[in-house]
């Protein structure tokens, strides 16, 4: 035993393998062992075992929790029963008494704790908010700040203040200044300059022309843009060799210009190279291209939507034969057949 200052480990009667510096250092332990005081009334009420309190006050209220180690002034001052708490920085972690599993390193780091358990505060007043929450971690300092009975938060990033109370299941990571980068929240949702993310990747900008962007190391090959004010009107641009090859606007000109374009194939043959029916309309009447595969030829349908009106232009494949209002009788011999 090794006891130096006024009442240090002046209540011991059988605990061994205990060390006491400073006023009433251990002063009530009588029985426990392998514990270390240094300060004044460090572990002053302690009764159990395998305890460290370095500073002032550390571990001052602690009767049985244990193992519990306490490194700065009034470092888990409180703590009464909670156990495996690690407390480093002055009032890290103050007023746990029953909560277990907390780190905190830094000034004030989880310093309004008293139940909660499995927290992790790395930083100056990391999660310095949190009473009842669980199974949250923060680095950073001043960061976390709002939470507290929420659970199962990660938050990156100094100054990340304001959060709800019950802010759950949410990763968060911030720049030095506390804006939030990245922002998942409880359903999964990843938010990129957004915080409330609707979709499963959501991105804000609002400074024209930034947006999504996929380079191959050497140049951009797909960009996901906005080119109006307030990055508005939304377009994508599908580029070779940083050569925009197809550019496709909400609003405006859009075009491709790297290849032949296929519908219904997918091996084009040509520039454009449809293997289905074309429709022309304007919500009122309507025009439809389409080949008759009986004979190869193409038909040109005017009618309405109801599909009650119509009117039939038939151009044949083979002999330049037309026909008006039929799709093929009379038409291997005449060039006109008009039914």
């Amino acid at each position: 035993l090794v006891a130096i200052g006024r009442s240090a480990l002046s209540s011991n009667t059988t605990g061994n393998y205990n060390t006491a510096v400073g006023n009433a250092a251990l002063y009530s332990n009588s029985t426990g062992y392998y514990n270390t005081a240094v300060g004044n009334q460090a572990l002053q009420n302690h009764t159990g075992n395998n305890c460290t309190a370095i500073g002032g006050g550390a571990l001052y209220s602690n009767t049985t929790g244990s193992p519990n180690d306490a490194v700065g002034y009034q470092a888990l001052q409180n703590n009464t029963v909670g156990f495996n708490n690690v407390a480093v920085g002055s009032q890290a972690l103050f007023l746990n008494s029953t909560g277990y599993y907390n780190v905190a390193v830094g000034y004030q780091a989880l310093r309004s704790n008293t139940t909660g358990t499995y927290n992790t505060g790395l930083g100056v007043q990391a999660l310095y908010d949190n009473t009842t929450g669980n199974y949250n971690t923060a680095v950073g300092y001043n960061t976390g700040r709002g939470i507290t009975t929420g659970q199962y938060n990660t938050i990156v990033g100094a100054q990340v203040t304001g959060l709800s109370a019950s802010l759950s299941n949410t990763v968060i990571i911030a720049d030095g200044q506390g804006n939030k980068r990245i922002y998942v929240d409880s359903s999964g949702n990843v938010g990129i300059g957004t915080t409330s993310p609707t979709n499963v990747l959501g991105v804000n900008s609002s400074t024209i022309y930034k947006g999504i962007a996929v380079n191959n190391g050497t140049n951009d090959i797909v960009q996901l843009i906005g080119q109006g004010t307030g990055n508005d009107n939304g377009s994508a641009v599908f580029l070779n060799g940083g050569t925009a090859g197809a550019f496709i606007r909400a609003s405006g000109v859009s075009y491709f210009n790297g290849g032949n374009v296929g519908i219904g194939t997918t091996s084009p043959n040509y520039a454009l190279d449809v293997r289905s029916t074309v429709i022309f309309g304007n919500g009122t009447t309507r025009a439809a291209i389409y080949s008759d595969n009986s004979d190869a030829g193409i038909s040109i349908e005017a009618a309405n939507y109801a599909n009650t009106v119509k009117k039939n232009l038939y151009l044949a494949a083979y002999g330049g034969s037309v026909g008006i209002g039929t799709t093929g009788f009379g038409l291997t011999n005449e060039r006109l057949a008009v039914s």
